[in-house]
């Protein structure tokens, strides 16, 4: 027995290794700091902002995208952090996606080949060329320090949603349904689903100050009430149920259910008193009381209900091979045309049925990877993290259509990565690592 005591390696790692591991690999500063310009560019949706108030369209989010990939792919070498399969799945849907798009007899007149260059670079972007960049800059050691940037860029863009509820005329242009938040993502409802996907991040790796933990994750909630978003507040309550249930640790999510209830019902109440909140509060209130009395969602806003009927029965026309690319953008023949709000039906609309289900298989595999990490608190955060998307693409069509979607994919397929080699969300003390050194070397 040797009397010598090896200290563990930093947290979270702690308590995971049962052998000393070589030095945690270097990444040079060449590839890290175009590699985190683009990501933080990425996750506020800064170019957005430059299309709305230029008007033009000069495809800033790839153009940022391929030039900071140049100098990370020069300078650093892939980390196999993310399991294959991930690309793969990912790359089966993306060639199916987009090749058989190009066989629909339903191209709008509109829709120009740039247009659809455009659709399908973003794409590949989202899909395939963030979360690659991702796995070779992010070692394992920095993980917890990329998901904390991440999160903590979404939590300073926050203020600007909620500012936007108080006074609608405030930036007013910037959003598209004016009385909501909205903040740097312009949709509200792309705002919910971008601090959803950070509060989740919270969970991954959280702060070692509980206080400033409980603040940030206050200032998402907030946010995400601000933006009115259904799909979003809904999914608060399944992820934490999720939560619970895989954690087998009721107690604990009842209590941050009943927190986030409080937080949302009277966050909900207290906008109806601001600005325009109360005649949107009282629409969606109505459009979801009317659904579940069976009186249907006939109200002053479309509800989801009557853009999914037409959308599937024009699915049903074309089947096998789609509609071909942009066709599903206007196909609800309402007003001046809507998306089918469900991107299922989107993708099966726009590339037929084979593409649908490579896009499933995707997502099972996603579903599968996450579901082989060690810890079970990892497991159970990436449970919802994967019903979070679930709800995301039952209620809006545009989930692959937004570049920083690419972060969240990342962030969750490189956290199953690395909990498949034993990373944990929690962080231990000193004194844990010392006990658990000890322990080790007897």
């Amino acid at each position: 027995m040797s009397n010598s005591l090896m200290l563990a390696p930093a947290a979270p790692w702690v308590g995971v290794q049962h052998r000393p591991r070589p030095p945690a690999k270097r990444v040079s500063k060449l590839a890290t700091w175009p590699f985190y310009f683009m990501m933080i560019f990425t996750i506020t949706n800064v170019a957005a902002l430059q299309t709305r108030f230029t008007g033009g369209e000069y495809a800033l989010n790839p153009i940022v995208f391929f030039a900071a990939a140049v100098p990370i792919v020069l300078f650093s070498r892939s980390q196999k952090s993310i399991p294959s399969s991930f690309f793969l799945t990912a790359w089966i849907f993306f060639a199916l996606f987009s090749s058989v798009g190009f066989l629909g007899r339903h191209r709008p007149p509109n829709m120009s080949d740039y247009n659809i260059a455009q659709i399908i670079i973003k794409l590949w972007i989202g899909l395939i060329g963030i979360p690659w960049l991702t796995g070779r800059v992010v070692t394992r050691d920095q993980f917890p320090t990329f998901v904390k940037i991440m999160y903590g860029t979404v939590a300073l863009a926050c203020p600007l949603a909620l500012l936007q509820v108080v006074d609608p005329n405030l930036l007013k242009g910037w959003v598209n349904d004016e009385g909501r938040g909205a903040g740097l993502w312009i949709n509200p409802n792309s705002c919910g689903m971008v601090c959803t996907a950070a509060l989740i991040f919270t969970m991954i790796a959280p702060l070692r100050n509980k206080l400033w933990n409980l603040v940030l994750q206050g200032l998402l909630v907030a946010t995400i009430v601000a933006t009115l978003s259904r799909s979003s507040i809904a999914s608060l309550a399944v992820i934490f149920l999720a939560y619970g249930c895989v954690t087998q640790r009721p107690a604990t999510v009842l209590k941050t259910i009943v927190v986030m209830a409080v937080i949302a019902f009277g966050g909900t109440f207290a906008l109806s008193f601001v600005g325009q909140g109360q005649k949107h509060v009282a629409e969606r209130v109505a459009k979801v009381t009317g659904i579940l009395t069976g009186r249907g969602a006939n109200g002053a806003e479309l509800g989801r209900w009557e853009t999914w009927g037409p959308s599937f029965e024009a699915c049903k026309e074309e089947w096998l091979l789609g509609r071909g690319h942009g066709s599903m953008f206007r196909v609800v023949q309402i007003g001046a045309g809507l998306g089918p709000h469900n991107d299922l039906l989107f993708i099966w609309g726009n590339s037929g049925i084979v593409a649908l289900l490579a896009y499933l298989a995707f997502w099972a595999n996603v579903v599968w990877i996450s579901w082989r990490v060690r810890n079970r608190e990892l497991r159970a955060v990436l449970a919802g993290f994967s019903l979070m998307f679930f709800f995301q693409c039952m209620f809006t069509h545009n989930v692959l259509a937004f570049q920083y979607v690419g972060v969240i994919i990342a962030v969750q397929a490189l956290a199953a990565g690395y909990g498949r080699m034993g990373y944990q969300p929690r962080t231990q003390s000193v004194s844990a690592a010392v006990r658990h050194s000890a322990a080790m070397a007897q």
